[in-house]
């Protein structure tokens, strides 16, 4: 139980922490990114120089090759993340006003409540505009309250195990029975159930 909830308070310190480096120190995560790629890079390059020396070109340059693109996979990956996801949102938010602008029309042909559907498509076509066009603020805003949702979920998986272990501790019996020997008669005396 011990090492479970050590586990645990580590894990809420570890949300915490990720939390706050997202949120207010997009540049480390970034700069972590970039120094792990292009230690997959070196690495694969001394592969492939390697496989050549030693006559295993075949074997080894397109493993390297791979693992050469894969670092350069991961450096590209926070850009691509902070764009990518704004971009696909806001496209999304975009395609979905339209539609519900377009179905407001058709209500109002109908004679339905067509006003405030309207009103929701427009909202949405704007939201997607915006996205779409201010990505960086965007993305400064997503990474923000993504840090901030990690660092909330941090403090309530330390406040779910202080309250589970305080329960715990409260309504437990004794710890641990210890027992050196036992043995069971097996003899015809004893009654079975059969």
């Amino acid at each position: 139980m011990k090492n479970l909830k050590t586990t645990e308070y580590s894990k809420g310190i570890l949300l915490i922490i990720a939390g706050i480096i997202i949120a207010c120190f997009p540049q480390f995560l970034s700069g972590a990114f970039t120094i792990v790629g292009a230690l997959i890079i070196i690495y694969n390059v001394i592969i492939m120089i390697y496989g050549i020396f030693k006559n295993l070109a075949a074997l080894s340059i397109p493993k390297a090759i791979a693992g050469i693109l894969f670092g350069i996979f991961i450096i590209i990956l926070p850009n691509a993340i902070s764009y990518g996801l704004p971009l696909i949102i806001g496209i999304f938010a975009l395609v979905s006003g339209f539609d519900k602008f377009f179905r407001a029309l058709e209500l109002k042909k109908n004679r339905g409540l067509w006003i405030i559907q309207a009103a929701i498509g427009m909202m949405f076509i704007l939201c997607g505009i915006g996205f779409i066009f201010n990505l960086s603020h965007t993305s400064k805003n997503m990474r923000i309250i993504i840090g901030i949702l990690i660092i909330i979920g941090g403090i309530g998986s330390l406040i779910s195990t202080y309250k589970n272990s305080e329960y715990y501790s409260k309504n437990s019996t004794s710890s641990i029975v210890d027992i050196d020997s036992y043995s069971v008669s097996d003899d015809d005396n004893n009654k079975r159930i059969k």
